[in-house]
């Protein structure tokens, strides 16, 4: 069997809350797994060890050709955590691209609230559809106990069959391999992007309409509250305008909202078949000439993410609506959904910079791509 490492994802505030017990965990599973197979389990714990930072580049990049698994720790505070999240993310899409979904294992530790296919968090969404395991119960019993080791038991079988028959199913695909299939898998993953694209290009130009309405509305509504107060108008007519603000703002910060989880669930969407594309014109540049109009339309979003027509990165509004949280729900409402929106969007252009690095390093560092885009003549 091929080496097997293990990424154990999970919030460090979470591991000293429950005294340790998440690592203890970790270790438990890695040497019960040692034990079944006679094989170790390398598993990287430490995020911010330089280790695992060198080991998640290798294995991301040789997409998953050695079994690696993705093990996070679900809990609320989990899925606050841009770092995990991104790791979730990035590993998910790699390990579809390939067919070995099963290599994102997740473990429930505590259900978040919206702990849903359904939610609106596209991580959230993406966790509860696995075949995750439930930990909520086991994590209160004594980790001596016999039902707590018969479950630690359980746990390292399920990796160690999945291991065995991800390194067979990669086996079959390489032996079955010929350039048929690839021309056809090529045509294939082309059309099925395209047919995506139009639904992301439409967030990623609707994005920036949303943030020029939300500034133009944002600036004549301070404008007048300014002028107001410079006219020492009373205190309720002042109130008054800042009230109207927020019925103003509201509409069209839920909107922008709405508009960013579009653009990130398409973007998750696309995220393995961009990725798998890349790393075939990798292996196969005569297909370059079929991908013409994928490149522009990434370039458009890079366009949006750099600044060329205004950041896609910048807030919903330049404005801190948590510093008029204590006037009324409206702005609490404003400030969580202007927040959201940012990290919303955030992970979209991580998960959109990230093809177009890719496609850059599958193409001779991007020079048969600045043709197709332009920028060789800059």
């Amino acid at each position: 069997m091929d080496a097997i490492v293990g990424f154990w994802s999970y919030a460090h505030d979470d591991n000293r809350l429950d005294n340790g017990a998440i690592l203890k965990l970790a270790r438990s599973i890695s040497e019960e797994f040692e034990l079944l197979s006679g094989e170790p389990l390398t598993l990287f714990v430490d995020r911010e060890d330089i280790s695992w930072g060198e080991a998640w580049r290798e294995r991301i990049n040789e997409a998953l050709t050695e079994t690696t698994f993705f093990i996070p720790i679900i809990t609320p505070r989990y899925f606050t955590r841009p770092e995990c999240r991104r790791e979730l993310l990035e590993f998910a899409a790699k390990a579809r691209n390939i067919g070995t979904d099963e290599l994102l294992l997740p473990i429930l530790y505590v259900k978040p609230l919206d702990f849903s296919p359904d939610s609106l968090d596209e991580a959230v969404s993406l966790v509860a559809k696995t075949q995750y395991e439930n930990w909520q119960d086991l994590r209160l019993i004594e980790p001596e106990s016999r039902e707590f080791k018969r479950s630690v038991n359980v746990l390292a079988r399920r990796l160690l069959e999945i291991a065995a028959r991800v390194s067979e199913d990669q086996l079959r695909r390489e032996v079955h391999m010929d350039q048929d299939a690839i021309s056809e898998g090529i045509t294939e993953l082309v059309e099925r992007i395209n047919g995506l694209l139009p639904d992301w290009l439409d967030a990623v130009i609707g994005d920036r309409i949303n943030r020029i309405q939300v500034d133009v509305t944002w600036h004549k509504c301070a404008t007048d509250i300014s002028k107001l107060r410079r006219s020492h108008a009373p205190a309720s007519a002042v109130n008054a305008a800042v009230f109207r603000a927020g019925r103003e703002m509201l509409p069209l910060i839920e909107r922008h909202q709405r508009d960013a989880h579009t653009y990130l669930s398409r973007s998750v969407q696309l995220d393995p078949d961009i990725s798998s594309l890349a790393r075939i014109l990798s292996e196969h540049p005569e297909s370059f000439d079929l991908i013409e109009s994928i490149r522009q339309a990434i370039d458009e979003a890079v366009a949006n993410i750099t600044g060329k027509k205004g950041s896609m990165e910048s807030h919903a509004v330049d404005v801190h609506f948590s510093e008029w949280a204590h006037l009324g729900k409206i702005f609490k409402k404003c400030a969580a959904i202007s927040n959201d929106t940012y990290r919303t969007v955030k992970e979209g252009n991580e998960i959109v910079a990230r093809w177009d690095a890719e496609l850059r390093r599958s193409t001779s560092e991007g020079y048969l791509f600045s043709a197709f885009s332009g920028r060789g003549n800059h």
